[in-house]
């Protein structure tokens, strides 16, 4: 019960509305680890390339009939390092909005909030 509530508090819809592709070898993570990511955070793994293909993830040794379609309909290939870069942003930003949520900004929060945040992050 407690390893349910955990995950269900872990979700997040940080990628929501996104179809995502994986193809290839990855160094850091594994296909299964990351396409359980993807879906938790309100992604969309997908086996095919189409015009709604948001991204590719692409690690190494990608299968070049892949390679060939996502260039001909100009998707976006995204590499394991640039995936992982991209999730570390987006977790900042989510830690972000829930800490300016948190305060509300109010004008006399403005300074608490900034100071807060720079003794946090920096």
């Amino acid at each position: 019960m407690e390893a349910d509530e955990q995950d269900t508090a872990d979700r997040t819809e940080k990628l929501a509305g996104k179809s995502i592709v994986i193809s290839g070898v990855f160094t850091y993570h594994s296909r299964d680890e990351y396409k359980a990511f993807i879906e938790k955070h309100g992604g969309k793994n997908v086996g095919s390339i189409s015009s709604k293909t948001s991204f590719i993830l692409a690690g190494d040794n990608m299968g070049p009939s892949k390679l060939e379609k996502a260039q001909k309909l100009g998707i976006a290939m995204v590499s394991e390092e640039e995936f992982l870069e991209m999730i570390k942003w987006l977790f900042s930003m989510y830690k972000f909005k829930k800490l300016y949520d948190f305060l509300s900004l109010k004008k006399e929060n403005i300074r608490t909030f900034v100071s807060y945040w720079i003794r946090v992050y920096y």
